[in-house]
């Protein structure tokens, strides 16, 4: 919780699971994903290592910086931006949900935005859903009321 206090050691630990995590996630697995669609699509985002290093460094950060500050006021931005952050890569790597290329004389577009969008939902959802946990725990409304007898 946002409120309660959280120790470092345990800080640190979950930072640490989070970076490995992140690395293979957001780094490793587009890395080789990108080699495979190079030779098909060399066109798409994930062909470009750039691409693929700038955004899983920038989620990877966020992330492990918002593990590191868990329970503090300063994780929330850091959240909500690693949140965000992976939505736009979501959508910068998919082109918005069309593809399109062209082999052999032959063009070929795809769209799957309504896809693209599902797949950006649970990370847009808890962009919002950060500021406003943390908004609830620190007022009275969230608070329980103690018994008394």
């Amino acid at each position: 919780m946002m409120g309660s206090k959280v120790s470092w050691k345990r800080r640190v630990t979950r930072a640490a699971y989070i970076l490995v995590f992140n690395v293979v996630l957001w780094i490793a697995i587009p890395s080789l994903l990108g080699e495979v669609l190079s030779q098909t699509l060399p066109s798409t985002p994930l062909s470009s290592a750039s691409f693929i290093y700038a955004f899983g460094a920038v989620i990877t950060a966020l992330q492990t910086l918002a593990a590191l500050t868990e329970g503090m006021a300063v994780s929330v931005p850091f959240n909500s931006g690693g949140y965000i952050a992976s939505a736009y890569y979501i959508w910068a790597a998919t082109e918005g949900g069309n593809l399109s290329f062209s082999t052999s004389g032959l063009n070929i577009a795809l769209g799957f935005a309504p896809i693209v969008f599902l797949l950006m939902l649970p990370a847009l959802f808890g962009a919002v859903r950060m500021p406003i946990l943390f908004l609830l725990e620190q007022s009275e409304v969230a608070r329980a009321i103690p018994d008394e007898i």
